[in-house]
């Protein structure tokens, strides 16, 4: 039979290899019949069908189900709702089956936040459990329930202190002359100071080795929020605030008493115990004078030296909380941070030296003494 027809070869399955030969030769020789050329502009489409197409078989720009069928084109704005202007030919396809028709009971879920308490932005999309959680947080709860998922990284890890919740930090605890690094390959940032003794004022040490930073400084571990940020570029910060409401537990007192709160139902206004300070280019020194006060200290590059003293707080009954978020835009930030409660030493050389000085003043006294009776005592 013919082997070609408009153009177009056929080649039937079974040919013996002479047929198959002339059909190959036919093959490049111009056909006999005229060939139909699609028509240089195609028939315009109804703009209100949102279609294109030689015979307005596909959707527009934007526009998305399957035109071909019958179905009438709907922008991609419609179809998701007003979460994306475009689809891909997956969603097309899962909406062209009708996936979306536009009731509300089929209508797409708007996207929530991962409930992270405001240490990870990735969970899983279906469950939103599964937190990756950072800053030294942890997830207790292994239930999957809509409870457990609210506390996620709600527990604070091994050696670290404090209620993670809603934007709040995990509190390294520090001792005596023990020195934290602040390194930004570490997630090491808030430290919480614990006095060793109840009577001597402790020094707070921080020491920024490069770049500058900015220092938190409170006595409840509820204070200071850190709220994680997104500027236009897509560029992340951490910005610190302060949480009055929290801060408006009040300390104990030296004699084991609480301060009068006031009948006042309006939220606390502790803006005037805040401590805010500008550090110097070398030695910055900072001393908190009044109970119960926030201190922050702005851009220090070099040694800030925080005293806190022993008559104003009680060390059996408080801690100290400390949070330091670097500024540099430029260079990672670094430093130490420690803690000391220097004791007053006897120096045993000057003490004997003291001792033995005053030892035999006395002796010779006694002995002239002595001696002076006993040459009265002859006339």
């Amino acid at each position: 039979g013919r082997c070609t027809q408009a153009g177009r070869l056929y080649l039937p399955i079974r040919l013996h290899r002479r047929h198959l030969r002339r059909c190959l030769r036919l093959a490049t020789v111009t056909p006999t019949a005229p060939v139909r050329r699609p028509p240089t502009e195609p028939p315009a489409c109804p703009a209100t069908n949102n279609t294109r197409g030689s015979h307005c078989q596909f959707c527009s720009r934007r526009c998305t189900r399957d035109a071909a069928s019958g179905q009438a084109c709907l922008p991609c704005s419609q179809v998701c709702n007003g979460h994306s202007r475009a689809t891909l030919r997956a969603a097309a396809a899962s909406s062209a089956a009708g996936a979306t028709t536009g009731s509300a009971s089929t209508r797409l879920l708007p996207c929530k936040p991962c409930q992270c308490n405001g240490h990870s932005d990735f969970c899983l999309p279906d469950t939103g459990q599964g937190c990756d959680c950072q800053n030294n947080t942890r997830t207790s709860c292994t239930d999957r329930d809509q409870r457990c998922r609210e506390q996620q990284c709600a527990v604070c890890a091994d050696f670290y202190s404090g209620k993670p919740t809603d934007g709040r930090q995990c509190y390294h605890k520090m001792g005596v002359n023990n020195y934290f690094c602040l390194d930004y390959r570490h997630s090491q940032k808030a430290c919480g100071v614990n006095p060793g003794f109840l009577n001597i004022d402790v020094r707070l040490f921080v020491d920024i080795i490069r770049g500058a930073a900015d220092l938190y400084l409170a006595l409840s571990d509820r204070t200071f929020v850190v709220n994680n940020t997104v500027d236009a570029n897509g560029f992340w910060s951490n910005l610190v605030s302060i949480d009055y409401q929290a801060a408006a537990t009040l300390p104990r007192q030296p004699d084991g008493r609480r301060r009068r709160r006031s009948v006042v139902s309006d939220p606390p206004v502790l803006s005037d115990r805040v401590l805010e300070v500008s550090a110097n280019p070398y030695l910055t020194y900072v001393s908190l004078p009044v109970s119960g006060s926030i201190l922050i200290v702005r851009n220090a590059t070099r040694r800030v030296l925080i005293t806190i003293p022993c008559q104003s707080y009680e060390f059996s009954l408080n801690k100290f909380y400390l949070v330091v978020q670097g500024v540099s835009t430029d260079v990672n930030v670094s430093g130490i941070v420690f803690f000391r409660q220097d004791q007053n030493h006897i120096n045993l050389l000057v003490f004997f030296s003291m001792f033995f000085s005053c030892f035999f003043l006395l002796f010779g006294l006694v002995v002239l003494a002595w001696k002076a009776r006993q040459a009265h005592s002859r006339r």
